[in-house]
């Protein structure tokens, strides 16, 4: 039950955080970034439904992903929530596979979560590469409050430089 409201959140906030980056001019970067979120908190939701290889995969996939994403989100709070979430995370998975007793099912929990590594860093590798989304900000029509989504630490800092370059 934990992995579906959990899952839940992290696909609606993550569908949230497009909107709100697209708005901070992160464009594309906000898109992908937030489409790996929706995936993964999907995931979270799924592998509470399934089991065996499938639910060790789509559970490495969820909570190493959310695990990297609050540690490169986590910057000045970082020490106090975000390192204690994250192993919280992994600790959870090591839980959930030990408890399969099965190395097919752990080796698909380590994949799952090799995978969400691997995404996140392809995607800090190419985001300053991705086009900027310049939306229109009218003073006189509306005041509109900008959220980096995702927010600017590395990996993402570069990507950040360029649309701000781009969009200001």
């Amino acid at each position: 039950m934990i992995w579906i409201v959990l899952g839940a959140y992290i696909a609606v906030t993550s569908l949230a955080g497009i909107a709100l980056g697209v708005l901070a001019w992160n464009g594309w970067l906000a898109i992908f970034y937030g489409a790996l979120g929706v995936s993964m908190g999907v995931a979270g939701i799924v592998s509470a439904l399934t089991i065996g290889p499938l639910r060790a995969t789509l559970l490495g996939w969820f909570l190493v992903g959310i695990a990297i994403r609050a540690i490169l989100e986590g910057d000045l709070y970082m020490a106090f929530i975000s390192f204690p979430a994250s192993a919280a995370l992994i600790v959870g998975l090591i839980v959930e596979l030990v408890r399969a007793r099965s190395t097919s099912i752990m080796a698909f929990g380590a994949v799952g979560g090799a995978m969400a590594l691997v995404a996140l860093a392809i995607l800090g590798a190419v985001g300053p590469q991705l086009p900027a989304i310049c939306p229109n900000h009218s003073a006189q029509t509306r005041t509109v409050i900008l959220i980096l989504y995702p927010p600017n630490v590395f990996p993402w800092d570069a990507a950040e430089r360029k649309y701000a370059d781009q969009c200001l």
